[in-house]
This record gives structure tokens, sequence and C-alpha cells, in this order.
């Protein structure tokens, strides 16, 4: 569960779905000797809207959109 706490910029579906899968990569990767990582228990709530955002079933896409985004940061962090 991640909570997310911003008054001014409220999450919108898209961001939701992203943190999400974050989220679940994340568990996958530290949790998974406990048993399997439900997708549905990977939520952001997004605390001053009162939504829950789930992680989607379909992660694949956003994973590599996730990991093309990491190496453009990274590129520009080398850069400074």
């Amino acid at each position: 569960m991640n909570l997310y706490l911003s008054k001014t910029n409220p999450l919108d579906e898209r961001a939701g779905k992203y943190i999400g899968t974050m989220l679940k990569m994340f568990a996958d990767e530290n949790l998974s000797d406990k048993g399997t990582v439900d997708h549905h228990l990977c939520q952001v709530i997004d605390v001053f809207v009162g939504k829950i955002h789930t992680a989607p079933r379909s992660q694949r896409q956003r994973f590599e959109d996730i990991e093309v985004a990491c190496e453009e940061i990274a590129r520009g962090w080398k850069d400074l």
C-alpha cells in the first residue's frame, strides 16, 4: 500500500496504475518468499481525494515504460 499525500496534485487513473505497477514489482521482488503477490492488494490511496488505485492485471507495457523513463533520468543525471 502506498499513501499519496498531495492536496494540489491529485492522481489521475494513469498515474495511479503506474504507481500500482511499481508497488507490485517491489512486492514481487521482495515478498515472493511469502507467497504469490495479488495485484488487487497493491493499492495506492490518494488520501485527500479519497480514491484508491489498484495495480492493473496487465503490467508488461507499464514496466517497460518505467524502465525507459528510469534510463532517461539516469542519462540526465550523468550529464550534470
